[in-house]
C-alpha cells in the first residue's frame, strides 16, 4: 500500500457509519470486492434476505 493509500484508509477508519436511508444505490458486488481489502474488519452480512455491512 502506498503512503497516500494508508492515509486514505486511516482517514476512513476515523469516520463513523451513517444509517442507510434507502435513497442511495447499493454497493455492487464489484465495489465490495474492491473496497473490502481496504477496510479492516469490514464484513458483509446476509440477514432476512438483505445484505448489510458491519465494521
Amino acid at each position: 500500500m502506498t503512503r497516500e493509500g494508508a492515509k486514505t484508509v486511516e482517514a476512513l477508519l476515523q469516520k463513523a457509519c451513517v444509517l442507510y436511508s434507502g435513497d442511495l444505490p447499493s454497493v455492487t458486488e464489484t465495489e465490495i470486492a474492491e473496497l473490502q481489502p481496504q477496510i479492516r474488519n469490514w464484513k458483509m452480512i446476509e440477514e432476512n434476505g438483505e445484505s448489510s455491512s458491519t465494521h
